[in-house]
């Protein structure tokens, strides 16, 4: 695939049935340029190791490193940036949803996500979140076109569509 050089990341709550009404984050990464999904991750918690894992799985997908990465304040993001791209990659904490460059995007996409499985109340488990997640990252990713890329879906954007 071919994505830009800035990537912009961020991590929701999802309510699971299983333990008595726990919550897992979900953690996305997408490229700002065309608006390609690189990556998610399922955690219970929201730690550092977390954060590198999301950015290590963008990564791999992308085959390269990003020169900026968008994220809130979570501290997590510090050192998860740094752990796995070093000082090459600048990390941008985004200092409110309206400040620019801001995590806009991917708050957008956490967005759609809520909405569309908002009717589900909460997951059973941590897999059938993980399941549920994948299939929209692929329905995202390859379906469901976007007004900001001209009607293209972000994987057509990228250049990540086989014919």
């Amino acid at each position: 695939i071919k994505v830009g050089s800035t990537w912009v990341a961020d991590e929701t709550v999802l309510r699971l049935k299983e333990k008595g009404g726990s919550k897992a984050w979900f953690w996305d990464i997408i490229d700002s340029k065309s608006k390609f999904l690189l990556a998610s991750h399922i955690s219970e918690n929201r730690t550092t190791k977390d954060a590198q894992s999301l950015m290590e799985r963008a990564a791999t997908r992308a085959n390269k490193a990003p020169k900026v990465v968008i994220t809130d304040k979570l501290a997590s993001y510090l050192d998860g940036v740094e752990l796995t791209f070093g000082a090459d990659t600048k990390h941008v904490p985004s200092k409110s949803l309206t400040s620019t460059p801001g995590t806009q995007l991917i708050e957008r996409f956490h967005n759609t996500l809520k909405d569309r499985t908002k009717v589900l109340r909460s997951f059973m488990r941590k897999g059938t979140a993980r399941i549920t997640t994948e299939g929209w990252l692929v329905h995202y990713n390859f379906f469901r076109p976007h007004t900001a890329l001209g009607g293209k879906t972000p994987a057509e954007a990228a250049g990540a569509m086989v014919e």
